[in-house]
């Protein structure tokens, strides 16, 4: 009998989803995806009949176990196999529907969520069934693309006992992996990969890796029929080679190591046959192998250096570009196998590869693709290949512990120097740039610890020559220069690069190397690390201030251009500081009090440059407390640091703290002085220094704070309470030195800065200040937001709640607050929700006091006060679920939950604490005296649901579903739409089981609101109806609605049906069996599930629907056409038109129909057609002729005639509001007519100058307009054709007098044409 599979299993509802996709395909036309829609649905039924369970409950879409569609499938799979036995033994391919294929396409769906027990326990049985089939089924692709798929999941399954017996059947699966056919190939190639990928417990390694190595490598022998069996050669074709190798690329680290070296030997077999593309495959793969990073340890002595020679000794043509590239990357692989092997070794072997990658086979190639190769390979080389020896003997002074044949590493920079500028490799430019950054990187190597890198001894003409490119206009890769001189900065520091680069930010004109280089500012501010601070204080400061005076001199002489590049300049320089302050090699030499007084000075004074220097400031401090921190070796630390280790950190962390004194009153000022945006990067400052402070400067900084705070607060709180006062004047606010804040927000800014290195002794001093009367309760919102927010800080802290009877103190006073600053309340609710979980389990009788404040939140309109409300009544219901005693008698008697209660309730019962006792609590709420708490209520049992439904008991369940669906019915709107929510919550959420027997109370309540428009009622009820329908069944949802109502269902029905519809006519197109393969992901949205439950999973239907449960016609755009899509929207498949001609009609059945389809709507197209112009023209009917107007004085009278009409239309306009005779409407439509007043008639007289003034204007334009020459018959050129035309009854071609070409025009009698066209004294040729 068939068991069903709880509904909450991860393997049923994943199994669900796939089988949803062919449930779908009942009424599809093609036999492949209708047969098994049918046979699923037949296996269902039956299953269903057998269980009394499934069949009592069937509307309840119970979800049946996948190890029972499984027992169903095999069994239909036994009895179909002696069904198409004679099609198998024919060797002919399954007819499309077989059920054979169906019960194989549906077996392997199910088989991946079968467990695997039962699959190790049916092995037996199922390699009997699956063993036969998969020769047989050969001439059928489909059905074997499954059976791959059904084995896939069977041996993933399998113990190594049980893999053993399996070797023959693995085999078969394993040579599909060749087959002609692509879709079988790679079906096959992905499942040997997954199997190979998944090795049973506790092997690293699957037992079937080596004999799917032996197969590939044999049958790379074979490739071209260079194996011999018998007489006969037989072997793989040169397509299967190609696959092969595509495939043993896909195992990856799968492939044995131990057979790396006879494969890579096989592969170099290959080019010999002279296949472009088995070649290149082979070369692929052949440098995948040699980059796993174990090939060299498979690898006899001796074997890889010889791998390598033959390799280079056959290289391909330079003319060839398909075999270049993965030639390269072979090289690039085998020298950095080479290198983990022998270091040094491969050092020599790059000396002898690098001019052969240096050459018209790499670098001088004249191909893009195999340059870029060659640039990787070169890369490679210089990471892997090059040996510190080779370095150390290239050097001014070498070791002399280094062997004479060590080859230099000066040889190769000398080459790349001149090609840099030689026409041979001019193309590959940008490639010697990230060759010469690579070599720069490895040349970072240090002659001794803080003495000078290779890179600064080795590559100076470099750099130089670099800059001098760089400063070329026409050079056209300055990216990758400034990569390479960024390089330079990180390697050898930017005093070097600057040495060898001068800035010359002051030359005016400069001749040779004086060109300035403002250009390397931002390469320094990007690359500088563990530098020289000492040369930012000595050389780039000076500097700084010099461009600065420079800039007020070319602003007092008027020449604001030049003093805009100076102070720009002035900027980048102190933009690079915070790159001085990463780990600073000498900062106890170079932080001097002289350096100190200018940085506040900066601080003060330039607000531009204050950013740099406050982020500066703080990298000093960041840094320095990771390198105290550092776990790794002191010897490594000082080797990459360039002599910093734990030691130098601790130190310079001591030197900072002892200046946090002056420091902090510079910051405090600073804080103090800058308005409320600029605050965030000075308090992170100051909190920095205030952790490496010591106790005593602390403590002296929170008093002299704290001081100023209540010398401050008086004067502020006095001034607030007059700025209300009657007739009074508001005075101004006293506010901080310099800033526009007042002295109380700036010192409680300070003081919330200061809470996490209080004392507790002061921490509690700050906890009794913030709790004052003038403080907590003052007129000033922003000091009731802040004393708030110094309170959590103080509990998050966790140093005032230790001591007996705060929290209840605290409590008391909050409770007691008069009033609370709308702009506080969040801080607030944050303050509760920080000292709920400190309330002791005795202690829990001050929940109730603190309900109301948390229920009334949630109605707040600010978001983030409302989401602090949500976050409260969450920590109050997981204090009571801890446990603990609620003591009714010393609960308020006045609180507002309890407002109704009468007195009914025994004061003196102790009750347990549990999650039903809070929603107890909570549910008091519901007998306000008010909507809008009775709607908070609600809302807050809502969210209170969704976080506790798992610990609420059934019958707490049932009274809240029994009680809230008449707030449903309810006539005020507020509760209502919180009850909507809390109904939708309870649909989504809780069982099916616990809101089915309240159907028959919650569809009629939400009936009543299906037809009311406002608030979006209808909306939300109708898809709370969507909801009701997809978990209980259209039949359940439709017994509890009357007749008269069921509009709204059916129209649900049909929406939902067309949708389906719609569904099913976009998967035709897709393949059968690749229909499951990637299930679609859900959709994910910024808001928590809370909020997805509330104000999301709204209708997944089509909104265009009508309401009448009608099919909704096309949506039409404003002219009435078609909407084929919109924003959002975008159809798999593209919409198809015929175009037809006016005269005939396009036949379907002739070859040429093809012609006539297209993809865009002829109606669209505007393209001219022939005769779309005549219709334009007048024809006359005695001659026949067309006659063509003048078109451009045509259309000059109908613009002037628009014109006219709109002036005249607007002057009325205009006159009706302003004129003597117009009139205006007043309050309540009363006419009121303008005054003849003086006013209005200087408006008429100055409308009427304007007008007079246009006329003359227009009049002057016409007569001064210039006559342009105009060739002799020209008024006879036709205006849309290439002849003449006929003007004024004259013809063309009439005769004309000489002396006509001859008349005198313009002023002096001089010609202007002659009769040519042509203007006198032109020859037609310049001269």
């Amino acid at each position: 009998m068939a068991t069903l599979a709880p509904p909450a299993t991860d393997a049923a509802a994943a199994l669900a989803d796939a089988l949803s996709k062919v449930r779908s395909q009942t009424t599809s036309k093609l036999d492949n995806q209708r047969q098994p829609a049918l046979l699923l649905a037949a296996i269902e039924a039956t299953l269903r009949e057998q269980d009394p369970a499934a069949s009592a409950s069937a509307s309840a879409q119970s979800t049946i176990a996948p190890t029972a569609y499984y027992a169903a499938l095999v069994s239909t799979l036994e009895q179909a196999v002696p069904l198409a036995a004679d099609d198998l033994k024919a060797g002919q391919a399954l007819p499309e529907g077989h059920m054979l294929a169906s019960a194989l396409y549906l077996l392997a769906i199910v088989l991946p969520f079968v467990p695997a027990a039962i699959l190790r326990a049916q092995a037996a049985s199922l390699a009997q069934l699956f063993a036969p089939l998969l020769p047989a089924l050969q001439p059928s692709a489909p059905p074997l693309r499954s059976l791959i798929t059904a084995l896939q999941a069977f041996f993933l399954a399998l113990e190594p006992a049980q893999l053993s017996q399996l070797r023959q059947t693995f085999a078969a699966l394993v040579e599909l992996t060749i087959d002609h056919r692509p879709k079988v190939r790679r079906r096959a190639q992905e499942a040997v990969q997954a199997v190979l990928a998944s090795p049973p417990p506790p092997k690293l390694s699957h037992p079937y890796s080596d004999m799917v190595a032996t197969w590939v490598i044999t049958t790379i022998e074979g490739v071209g029929g260079k194996r011999k069996k018998g007489k006969k050669e037989e072997g793989a074709s040169v397509e299967a080679g190609i696959w092969l190798c595509a495939f043993v690329s896909g195992l990856g680290p799968v492939w044995p190591a131990s057979a790396i070296p006879a494969l890579a030997t096989t592969l170099l077999t290959l080019p010999a046959l002279a296949s472009p593309f088995l070649t290149t495959s082979s070369y692929n793969l052949l440098s995948s192998l040699l980059r796993h990073t174990s090939s060299h340890e498979a690898f006899e002595p001796g074997k890889l250096p010889a791998l390598l020679s033959t390799i280079l000794s056959s290289p391909p043509p330079p003319s060839d570009a398909a075999l270049l590239s993965p030639w390269l990357g072979i090289v690039d692989a085998g020298i950095g196998a080479y290198a983990r092997e022998d270091r040094e070794a491969a050092a020599k072997a790059v000396a002898d590869i690098w001019p052969q990658v240096w050459g018209a086979r790499g670098l001088a190639s004249e191909h893009t693709d195999v340059r870029k190769a060659a640039e990787k390979a070169l890369c490679g080389m210089i990471r892997y290949g090059i040996s510190d020896a080779m370095i150390q003997v290239s050097l001014p002074v070498p070791p002399s512990n280094i062997p004479n044949d060590t080859p230099r590493v000066g040889d190769l920079l000398e080459l790349l120097f001149s090609s840099l500028t030689a026409l041979s490799h001019r193309a590959a430019v940008p490639s010697l740039l990230v060759v010469l950054t690579a070599f720069i990187s490895r040349l970072r190597l240090h002659s001794a610890v803080r003495g000078p890198t290779a890179a600064e001894l080795l590559v100076r003409k470099h750099v130089q020559l670099i800059g001098e490119l760089r400063q070329t206009k026409s050079f056209e890769y300055r990216d990758k220069a400034d990569e390479a001189l960024g390089m330079a900065v990180e390697v050898c520091g930017p005093e070097w690069v600057l040495q060898v680069l001068p800035l010359n930010l002051e030359q005016q004109r400069g001749g040779k190397n004086q060109e300035g280089r403002a250009y390397l500012l931002p390469i320094l501010r990007a690359r500088i690390t563990n530098a020289s601070l000492s040369y930012f204080t000595c050389t780039l400061v000076p500097l700084s201030s010099r461009l600065f005076d420079l800039s007020i001199a070319a602003a007092s002489s008027d020449r604001p251009l030049e003093a805009k590049v100076y102070a720009t300049l002035t900027e980048q320089i102190w933009a690079c500081f915070p790159a001085f302050c990463d780990l600073p090699t000498d900062l106890r030499a170079a932080l001097t009090d002289e350096f100190a007084g200018v940085l506040a000075n900066v601080l003060y004074t330039q607000t531009t440059l204050r950013p740099p220097v406050l982020r500066g400031l703080q990298a000093l401090v960041e840094k320095n407390a990771a390198l105290k921190r550092a776990s790794a070796p002191a010897e490594e630390m000082r080797v990459s640091f360039n002599g910093l280790d734990q030691a130098e950190g601790a130190q310079n962390v001591e030197f900072l703290s002892k200046l946090t004194s002056n420091l902090l009153s510079v910051l405090f000022n600073v804080f103090g002085s800058v308005g409320r945006e600029g605050r965030g990067m000075v308090g992170d400052v100051i909190a920095e220094y205030l952790g490496i402070a010591n106790e005593k400067d602390i403590s002296a900084t929170y008093k002299k704070v704290s001081k100023l705070l209540l010398d401050a607060l008086p004067a502020h709180n006095a001034i607030l309470s007059k700025k209300h006062g009657p007739n009074a004047k508001a005075p101004q606010v006293p506010t901080s030195p310099g800033g526009d804040q007042p002295v109380p927000h700036t010192t409680l800014d300070l003081l919330i800065l200061l809470v996490p290195h209080l004392s507790p002794k002061h921490s509690g001093a700050l906890w009794d200040l913030a709790l004052r009367d003038d403080i907590l309760g003052s007129a000033d919102p922003a000091v009731q937001k802040k004393a708030y927010r110094a309170l959590v800080k103080l509990v998050e802290a966790g140093k005032v709640l230790g001591k007996e009877g705060r929290i209840e103190a605290i409590v008391e006073t909050l409770s007691e607050a008069d009033s609370v600053a709308a702009g506080a309340k969040r801080d607030r609710l944050q303050l509760l929700s920080a000292i709920v979980p400190h309330i002791p389990a005795q202690a829990l009788h001050h929940i109730p006091s603190l309900l109301p404040e948390a229920v009334l939140g949630t109605k707040e309109v600010n978001e983030k006060a409302r989401n602090a409300a949500f976050d409260l009544v969450v920590a109050l219901g997981r204090k009571m679920q801890a446990g603990g005693i609620v003591r009714r008698a010393v609960v308020s008697e006045d609180a507002e939950m309890d407002e109704d209660d009468d007195g009914k309730a025994e004061q003196t019962e102790e009750v347990e604490a549990s999650v039903n006792e809070y929603f107890t609590m909570v549910s008091a709420g519901l007998a306000g005296s008010t909507p809008h708490f009775i709607s908070a209520t609600i809302t807050a049992l809502a969210r209170l649901l969704f976080e506790f439904k798992d610990m609420l008991s059934d019958e707490m369940v049932d009274n809240l579903l029994s009680t809230l669906h008449l707030f449903v019915a309810s006539t005020n709107r507020e509760i209502v739409k919180s009850a909507l929510g809390f109904v939708k919550v309870a649909i989504i959420i809780l069982p099916v089981d616990a809101v089915r027997p309240h159907l028959p109370t919650i569809v009629p309540s939400l009936l009543g609101w299906s037809s009311d428009h406002k608030n979006h009622f209808k909306a939300k009820v109708r898809h709370i109806f969507e909801r009701l329908v997809r978990r209980f069944g259209y039949e359940d949802v439709e017994r509890e609605v009357p007749e008269s109502d069921r509009k709204l269902l059916v129209n649900i029905r049909k929406r939902r049906e067309r949708a389906k519809r719609k569904k099913e006519g976009q998967d035709e197109t897709l393949d059968a069996a690749e229909e499951d393969e990637e299930p679609s992901q859900p959709r994910t949205t910024g808001r928590d599930a809370f909020e997805d439950a509330l104000y999301g999973s709204e209708s997944e239907l089509d909104d265009s629907a009508d309401e009448g449960g009608e099919d909704a016609a096309p949506a039409k755009g404003r002219r009435g056409r078609e909407i084929k899509g919109g924003k959002g929207v975008h159809s798999k498949t593209a919409a198809t038109y015929i175009r037809e001609d006016e005269d005939e009609l396009v036949d379907l059945l002739d070859r040429t129909v093809v012609g006539h389809i297209t993809a865009s709507n002829p109606a669209n197209d505007k393209r001219r057609k022939p005769g779309q112009e005549a219709s334009r023209y007048k024809m006359d009917e005695e001659t026949g002729k067309m006659i063509i107007e003048d078109e451009d004085k045509a259309q000059s009278a109908a613009v002037a005639d628009e014109d006219d009409e709109a002036d005249v239309s607007g002057r009325a306009y205009v006159e009706g509001l302003t004129g003597r005779d117009g009139f205006t409407r007043g309050q309540g439509g009363r006419v009121k007519f303008n005054k003849n007043n003086k006013r209005g008639r200087a408006i008429e007289a100055e409308a009427e100058l304007a007008e007079l003034a246009a006329d003359a204007e227009e009049a002057k334009k016409r007569k001064k307009t210039k006559r342009e020459a105009m060739p002799i018959g020209a008024e006879f050129k036709a205006k849309r054709a290439g002849g003449d035309v006929k003007k004024g009854g004259q013809q063309p071609y009439a005769y004309m007098s000489l002396a006509q070409g001859s008349k005198k025009q313009g002023r002096g009698g001089s010609q202007r044409v002659d009769i040519t066209g042509k203007k006198r004294n032109s020859s037609g040729k310049g001269r």
